[in-house]
């Protein structure tokens, strides 16, 4: 390379990259930047930086989470900073390293924001790659694009010096957008090293694809599977609780498995009835799932996200309106909580050694939860009829959808028919069992019998309105609904993928009651 192609190339850099203002430490960078972000050195895993908001946008994605400016970040190995461009919000994605052959790197960028295209200067190494975008609007994309490596050396195989960036342009703002990349191989030139000038990300012909589409039978069996095994998990959890509640209410504590109480026996799944329904869930995936032709395009997160979020809203719930499990066992101390029988009777008159408190928060718990999982139920079979395009709730028209047979084509339209369906409640389900918790409250839990009152009972996020139960009833029913919607909305998200707002969903105000 000549001596001037080099001073051009160093200048080109030099107008790009933003440099480090201060430096308080040595294992502190501080950055002041405006649209592009500097990768000009690869900061070992451990560097310490702290960014100054100079645009409208000013966040970090990476390991470590959202993080808004002035934050202090310590490097990982993979970076995402959404930076500003101009009057236009944007991203640049970039890795200290490379990205190993197959890996799928998934970014979620918030509302307002549009992807861009960075242009860079320096020494690069072509890396092929696809992207998909994914709007707020249910439209999927696939940007056809050329990754490329950039390194600040002249030998672009060292693994230390190199890192990863693309650009995505979008034309019209959105509320939200995914970006999924997935890199294959990088390719070597012929020569030791590849020198550009200049290269420009962006300007993308984008067009789409088959990420988008009715889903096959195969593919609909997967989905459906799924949830129904993911709705089955939950109910065995809630199965579960409430048979370690009605164990304890009735004064049967060596039903409760080693611990011989409530908070070690929600966790001991004493009759293996958990341990059945995940066996099940993983068993029909490896079946209908994970074969390449079998797996969907959309709402299939996998059995590890389909375990975590039955594993999480069962015990969100039961925490909702019980507190810390320990309240439990106070409810139960009331009468009979310290028997050892070892009687093996189940008749209704072994409830009289345990106390009145106790029985109103099995009882109440076990209607709460049976609320839940009609909710679930109904979920289910508004998912199936909706890739199957029957009796639709909504407007297929409404989502660009030409389908002859109604089948939603995206996830965005996937997600609003669902709601629909749930709303409408088309087999009245969730109505029977909200009237049925009604009832329960009221027969079970007369405040006259009990040697607690009613905000003792139910310490958690209902407590306030169980206090007013006798003046107020329809608010603690209130209360126990909303708290069955928001986890029913945060099981939608965690079971498909959805990005319901759960905080709006479970009572319609952005109050942080499902945050």
């Amino acid at each position: 390379m000549t001596h001037g192609r080099f001073l051009l190339l160093s200048f080109l850099l030099s107008s790009l990259l933003v440099l480090p203002v201060q430096a308080q430490d040595p294992a502190v960078e501080i950055w002041t930047f405006d649209n592009y972000m500097d990768f000009n050195t690869a900061y070992p895993t451990g560097t310490v930086f702290t960014f100054e908001d100079q645009g409208p946008l000013d966040v970090f994605f990476g390991e470590t989470g959202f993080q808004e400016a002035g934050t202090t970040i310590t490097a990982t190995d993979d970076f995402l900073f959404v930076r500003s461009n101009g009057d236009r919000n944007g991203f640049i994605y970039g890795g200290l390293g490379p990205t190993p052959s197959g890996d799928h790197v998934r970014i979620d960028l918030p509302p307002d924001t549009n992807a861009f295209g960075a242009h860079m200067t320096g020494f690069f190494v072509r890396l092929e790659g696809e992207v998909k975008v994914t709007l707020s609007t249910g439209q999927e994309f696939q940007v056809a694009v050329t990754g490329l490596w950039y390194t600040d050396t002249l030998d672009p195989r060292d693994p230390e010096s190199l890192s990863s960036f693309f650009g995505v342009i979008s034309a019209e703002p959105f509320e939200w957008v995914t970006i999924e990349m997935v890199s294959t191989d990088y390719i070597f030139s012929d020569t030791d090293y590849v020198v550009l000038d200049t290269v420009t990300f962006g300007h993308f012909e984008v067009v789409e694809t088959a990420f988008v589409g009715v889903q096959s039978q195969d593919q609909r069996e997967c989905i459906v599977a799924m949830n129904k095994r993911g709705a089955k998990l939950a109910k065995a959890h809630n199965k579960s609780a409430y048979e370690c509640l009605k164990h304890a209410a009735e004064g049967k504590r060596k039903k409760l498995g080693p611990g011989g109480d409530i908070a070690s026996c929600l966790t001991a799944d004493v009759k293996g009835r958990v341990d059945r329904a995940v066996d099940e869930l993983l068993r029909y995936e490896a079946e209908k799932c994970l074969a390449a032709d079998l797996l969907p395009d959309y709402a299939y997160m996998g059995s590890d996200a389909v375990l975590t979020a039955a594993d999480d809203e069962t015990w969100g719930m039961l925490q909702a309106l019980f507190g810390d499990p320990a309240n439990l066992d106070q409810a139960a101390s009331g009468g009979g909580a310290d028997s050892d029988s070892d009687s093996d009777s189940d008749s209704d008159s072994d409830s009289d050694s345990g106390s009145a408190a106790a029985e109103c928060q099995s009882r109440v718990f076990k209607r709460t939860a049976k609320l839940y999982n009609a909710k679930m139920k109904t979920f289910v079979e508004c998912k199936e009829r909706a890739l199957k395009g029957e009796d639709r709730f909504t407007d297929p028209s409404e989502f660009g959808n030409a389908d002859p047979d109604e089948r939603v084509e995206t996830m965005h339209e996937l997600e609003a028919e669902i709601l629909a369906c749930v709303e409408a409640d088309p087999l009245g389900k969730i109505t029977r069992h909200q009237a049925r918790l009604a009832h329960k409250i009221m027969d079970k839990c007369e405040l006259d019998e009990m040697h607690m009152p009613m905000h003792q009972i139910f310490p958690g996020a209902c407590a306030d309105d169980a206090w007013h139960l006798e003046t107020d009833p329809g608010a603690f029913m209130s209360c126990l609904d909303q708290t069955t919607d928001c986890h029913f909305c945060r099981s939608m998200n965690g079971f498909d993928g959805f990005n319901l707002d759960c905080d709006d969903y479970d009572n319609g105000l952005a109050d942080l009651s499902c945050s």
